[in-house]
C-alpha cells in the first residue's frame, strides 16, 4: 500500500474492503481518511462495513451543504434510511443557489415537488434526457453495428 499519508489504489482500496482480516476499525479508520479528503462515495464503502452513524450523517450533512441530491441518497441508502422531505428541500435550494439545477431537479422529483421539478426542467439546458438524446441520435454510418440475434 502507499504511504501512510496517501489513500490506497483501486486494488490496495478493494483488499482492505473486502480482505477477511479487516477489521472493523481498520474499515472505519479507511473511511475517515477517505472522508477527510473529500473522497465521500469511497468513505461510504467504508462506513457502510462498520458501525459509523455519525460519519455518514457527517457525510449526509455535507451533501446537504453542497447540494449534491446524489450524495445525500447514497448515504442515506449506508443509513437505511429515506430521505425527508426537508433533507430535499435543503439540498434542492443549495444545489439552486450552486447553479447545479440538474441536481436540484432531481431533489425535487424525489420529494414529489412536481411543480419545482418542472420549473427546474424549462431551466434545464435540453428538455431531453441523455437517454432521449441517445436514442434520437443514430450512431455514425461508418459504425459497426452487432448483427440482430
Amino acid at each position: 500500500m502507499a504511504k501512510s499519508t496517501e489513500l490506497p489504489e483501486f486494488r490496495d482500496k478493494r483488499k482492505v474492503l473486502f480482505g477477511e482480516k479487516s477489521t472493523p476499525e481498520q474499515l472505519l479508520a479507511m473511511g475517515r481518511r477517505f472522508a477527510e479528503a473529500e473522497r465521500f462515495d469511497d468513505a461510504l464503502e467504508f462506513f457502510a462495513r462498520t458501525e459509523a452513524e455519525k460519519d455518514v450523517r457527517r457525510i449526509a450533512g455535507k451533501a446537504i451543504e453542497r447540494g449534491d441530491t446524489a450524495l445525500l441518497l447514497r448515504a442515506k441508502v449506508v443509513l437505511g434510511e429515506q430521505a425527508t422531505a426537508e433533507e430535499l428541500a435543503d439540498v434542492a435550494r443549495a444545489a439552486e443557489r450552486a447553479d447545479k439545477l440538474s441536481m436540484a431537479y432531481m431533489a425535487h422529483v424525489k420529494a414529489g415537488n412536481q411543480a419545482e421539478a418542472q420549473r427546474l426542467r424549462a431551466e434545464l439546458p435540453t428538455e431531453q434526457s441523455p437517454e432521449e438524446n441517445a436514442a434520437a441520435s443514430p450512431p455514425p454510418e461508418d459504425e459497426e453495428r452487432p448483427d440482430p440475434v
